[in-house]
Parts: structure tokens; C-alpha cells; sequence
């Protein structure tokens, strides 16, 4: 048993030798083939294009310190190793053996001692972009650069070769030969003669001028878009699509650091409708998922702020899109834009943009609430509240002693929301808190929420001397939240603070009958219904007697079963 190359083979270690090498030598070509294509389509300053370049160096090297060469037989459409076929490709611009084909090149010879230059004076041969009346053919590129550790077997010395029935020596050159082509002297050529210029009429060059002009203020993005969509698009390797992912998420980074966000949004959802469609392979759309975002940096996400302020037509929904795709990576540059943009309404559509998209990072919002900018951490906080995130409570509680009351009032809506009852024990202390409309926001919370262990705690206000000094409402909103809470128990004290007569401090005896109604009509109990009857009696004809009034009459409604339709038409 033989090798396709002629050497033998003396076992199973040799057949795993040659699978090997092949293998290495798929990883060569490939890596040259990436490489070239980074040489047409970057600047020289491009991190892709020295990315790629360093690869073909590192697998290129690597398989000659292994196996000593590197030979490629090259034919119209294909390249072979050792005479197993390991590259096909009928697209001129996909493979390198068509161009060394075309140019009479039958095999390409890498040998040991390549240096990284001489990879990178090939690749600029082979992969830059030549015009078609170019007298400079590869072979003669080659020949010119020099190029001691590659070699090439051309076709005519191939066709002897195969005549004779002979081997070509892996090594042998043809630098030699070339030389003698050029020193052999070419015949004078004969000029053909000059056929005449016919000129443009005005017309003609007026609308060529337009023509030109239209075509030059062209956006070519369109266009690089539309391409790029095609090529993931199409049936392709994970190597290649991989290739054609990452320069597409790069391109989305450029285009969000211009702040041209409808075109990086078009790209975004192309990406997204592709990760989510079952015609892809399941291991396209993971490498979809996981490059997500990859192509931005933190500085072009904090760069967002501008276009944020400045744009009128971004939507909810493109943001939404936007976020997703950025992932929970970017979250942390995402809250400082959130901390930095001036319109409302904007900073509202990020809030609840990424409220929709954290929900499977919520930690990732965490490290905000120790901002020490008030607005963010408020943010930051309906964030939170609208996830519904449970398990930062003891951060939330931290701040339930924040000097902003702005923030405050957020921690009060996250306790409001949390089951836990470690929760309503925290918003006891908002009874005590300096702001009045969050004192009268938690009363009626733990009033409706029934929460009994509230009532000592609300008695004990009640009967501070402090407390006379509240405003009405507040003194209302303690005593509805007594009633609601202590039921009948509270009953007699109420009715004797409802008919109690005084000749001193008419002011302070109509607030005390105002409260007692108050909490009367919250128990809602025939004692209750009761004492309010007999405070109706006694100020009767008085300017307290329509507030009675209205308390019997939310009983009378409470207690009315509901009419059917066609009572209520």
C-alpha cells in the first residue's frame, strides 16, 4: 500500500501521519485564502487584516517545522496535497489556485525557512485587486520579489515532466528559467494606428456630468449591506460564515460610532430574523447569538448618548432591538448613556427598553444603586421594579434612608411590588419619612394590604403631640388607615371624638370630627355605621354635616348589589 505521492506507507501510524498533514495543510490553505481576501478587502492599518495575516503565519510555519514542505497542486478549480483534493471552488475570488492556474502555475511550493515576509509579499501578490491590461502576471511578481523558501513548477516544465514519466524534484525553482525570459530579446511590437477621437456633443457631456455626479453622491452602505446579507445568507462553512459574521458585526460597531443607527438597525434585525429562523443550522444561529454585539466597543455605546438627544424618529421598538443586541455586556456603558441623556422622553424609552432586555441579567444593573448621581440610581430602580427582580432587596433597602426623595419614592414602588415580608417591615419606616406625600403613600399601601403588624406603629404616631402639627390630609390618612386596620376595636374612640362638643379650639374640634369620620367610614361595621348616624345628628344644619353625608352614602354604595345590564341602561 502507497501514499498518492509515491511514498510508502508501512501502517496504521502512517495512514494517521497523512490524515494529519492533511489536515494541516486544509488549515494552511485556508488560512492563506482568508488572508488574501483581508489584503482586498482592508487598509493595511485594519486589526482583520493583520489578524488573518498572523494566522496564515502561525498554521503556514507551524506545518513546515512539522513536516519540512509544503507542496500545492493546483488545477482550474481545485488545489490538492500529496494528491487528495482538499479545496474546490468554481468562484475566481474564493480560490487562490485558479489565479496561480491561470498564470501557468501547476504547483506552489512552501519550503522550510519561510520567513513571515515572504508570506506577506505572496499574499500581496496573490490578493490584491490588479487591473485586467496589467502586463505583471503572478509568475513574474513572484520572480521580482525574490523569494528564496517558495517555489513553482509551471505548466510547461509539468507537461515535460509528466511526458517523461518523471518525478519533479519538490524543491527545484524556476527563478532560473525566468531569467532567461527576460534576457531574451522580444521583437519590436507595431503601434496600431490611431483611429480619431469623436467628441462629445454639449448635451452629452451635460448629462455624462449628471450621470457621474449622481453616481459619485451615491451611499455605497446600501449596497455593502445588501452583499454582506447574501453571503450569510448563502451555504457556506462555520469557518467562513464566521469569518463573514464577525466583519459584519464589526461593521454594525462602525456604523453606531457614526450614529447611523437606521442602517447598524437594519444589519441588527437581518441578524436577529437569521438567529431566529429554523432554516439555519442550529450552530449558525448559536454563533449569531454569541457574537452578538461583539463588533462594539464600550466607547462607541457611551458615544449613543448624541444620537439618543438628537434623533426624533428612534423608536421604542429600535431601541429594544438595539439592546438586545448589544447584550448584557454592554449594560454597564448603557446606564451611563441613561445617566447622560437630556430628553425625558428618551430617557423613558431606555428605561423601559432595558427592562424588557435585563431580564435574564438583572445583576447586571446592581452596582448602579451605589451611584452617587440621585437621577441614575432612581433609574436604575424602575428598572428593577418593572423586571421584578426579587433577589436585590437588601440593596433596595439600603436606600431606603437616601437623602433624595426622588430615589426614596422609587424604593417605596420596589417594596410595594416584593412579596417578601421583610418588605413591608421596611416601609414602617416611611411613616417616620420627611417627605409627606411618601408618608401618606405608604399608609395607604399597608392599609390595603391589610397588614395588622402595621397598627402599633400607626397608633403611636397618632398619639405623638408631634402629630397635631400634620396637615389635614395626612391626619385623614392615618386615621383611614387606623379604621381599615383596627376594625371595631377602634370604634368607641372614634365615635367619642365624632359627637365631643367644646367651646375652646373650634378649629382643632371640626379637624378631630373630620378624622373620626374619616376612620369611621373605613371600618365599614354596623357599630361604625352607627356612630356615624349619631355624628350626623348632632351637626346637624353645621358645615360638618354634607362630609357625614357623603361617608353614609359610600356605605349606601358599598353595600348595593351590583345592577344588571339592564337596570343600568
Amino acid at each position: 500500500m502507497s501514499m498518492n505521492d509515491g511514498r510508502p506507507m508501512k501502517g496504521p501510524a502512517d495512514e494517521i501521519r497523512l490524515k494529519e498533514e492533511l489536515a494541516s495543510a486544509t488549515e494552511v490553505l485556508w488560512s492563506l485564502l482568508k488572508a488574501a481576501k483581508a489584503f482586498r478587502m482592508y487598509l493595511p492599518n485594519n486589526p482583520l487584516r493583520q489578524k488573518f495575516i498572523q494566522d496564515s503565519i502561525t498554521k503556514t510555519t507551524g506545518h513546515l517545522e512539522r513536516y519540512g514542505q509544503c507542496q500545492f497542486d493546483v488545477d482550474q478549480y481545485t488545489t490538492s496535497y500529496l494528491g487528495t483534493k482538499i479545496h474546490e471552488s468554481r468562484d475566481p475570488r474564493e480560490s487562490i489556485g485558479f489565479r496561480l492556474y491561470a498564470d501557468g502555475i501547476r504547483s506552489l511550493i512552501f519550503s522550510a525557512g519561510l520567513q513571515p515576509a515572504e508570506i506577506c509579499d505572496f499574499l500581496d501578490i496573490v490578493g490584491q485587486n490588479r487591473a485586467a491590461d496589467t502586463d505583471d502576471d503572478i509568475v513574474t511578481l513572484l520572480w521580482m520579489k525574490d523569494l528564496p523558501n517558495i517555489t513553482y513548477v509551471l505548466a510547461d516544465d509539468f507537461n515535460e515532466v509528466n511526458a517523461q514519466q518523471a518525478s519533479f524534484p519538490a524543491d527545484a525553482s524556476q527563478q532560473p528559467g525566468i531569467q532567461r525570459v527576460y534576457q531574451t530579446p522580444v521583437e519590436p511590437v507595431v503601434q496600431p494606428v490611431a483611429q480619431p477621437i469623436q467628441p462629445l456633443t454639449a448635451a452629452e457631456a451635460a448629462a455624462l456630468k449628471q450621470e457621474t455626479t449622481a453616481e459619485e453622491s451615491q451611499d455605497p452602505l446600501p449596497e455593502v449591506m445588501r452583499i454582506l446579507a447574501a453571503i450569510l445568507a448563502g451555504e457556506m462553512g462555520r469557518g467562513l460564515f464566521g469569518d463573514f459574521l464577525e466583519i459584519t458585526d464589526n461593521l454594525i460597531g462602525s456604523l453606531l460610532q457614526e450614529g447611523r443607527l437606521g442602517d447598524a438597525l437594519q444589519l441588527i434585525r437581518f441578524l436577529q430574523k437569521m438567529a431566529a429562523s429554523d432554516k439555519v443550522p442550529p450552530g449558525k444561529r448559536e454563533m449569531i447569538r454569541a457574537g452578538s454585539g461583539s463588533g462594539v466597543t464600550a466607547e462607541v455605546v457611551l458615544s449613543l448618548q448624541q444620537p439618543f438627544d438628537t434623533l426624533e424618529d428612534l423608536s421604542l421598538d429600535d431601541l429594544v432591538d438595539l439592546f438586545r443586541y448589544l447584550g448584557s455586556r454592554h449594560t454597564a456603558s448603557i446606564c451611563e448613556v441613561l445617566g447622560k441623556v437630556q430628553k425625558r422622553k428618551m430617557r423613558k424609552n431606555i428605561i423601559t427598553a432595558l427592562a424588557e432586555c435585563g431580564k435574564d441579567s438583572p445583576r447586571s444593573f446592581y452596582p448602579f444603586l451605589r451611584d452617587k448621581r440621585w437621577f441614575l440610581v432612581r433609574n436604575i430602580l424602575t428598572i428593577l421594579t418593572l423586571i421584578g427582580d426579587q433577589k436585590c432587596l437588601g440593596s433596595v433597602i439600603a436606600l431606603v434612608d437616601h437623602p433624595d426623595p426622588q430615589v426614596r419614592k422609587e424604593v417605596l414602588g420596589y417594596l410595594l411590588k416584593h412579596p417578601d415580608p421583610r418588605a413591608r417591615k421596611e416601609m414602617l419606616r416611611f411613616l417616620d419619612d420627611e417627605s409627606e406625600p411618601l408618608r401618606i403613600r405608604a399608609l395607604g399601601a399597608l392599609a390595603a394590604a391589610h397588614w395588622t403588624p402595621a397598627l402599633p406603629a400607626i397608633e403611636a404616631i397618632i398619639d405623638e403631640k408631634e402629630f397635631a402639627h400634620r396637615s389635614i390630609a395626612e391626619k385623614c390618612a392615618f386615621f383611614e388607615a387606623l379604621g381599615l386596620l383596627a376594625g371595631d376595636s377602634v370604634v368607641p374612640k372614634l365615635r367619642r371624638m365624632a359627637i365631643k362638643t367644646g367651646w375652646l379650639n373650634r378649629s382643632k374640634q371640626s379637624e378631630e370630627v373630620i378624622c373620626a369620620i374619616a376612620g369611621l367610614k373605613k371600618v365599614r361595621t354596623p357599630a361604625a355605621l352607627e356612630a356615624l348616624g349619631k355624628a350626623q345628628g348632632k351637626w346637624q344644619g353645621s358645615a360638618l354635616e354634607e362630609l357625614i353625608f357623603q361617608a353614609l352614602k359610600e356605605y349606601e354604595q358599598a353595600d348595593a348589589p351590583p345592577r344588571d345590564a339592564g337596570e343600568a341602561q
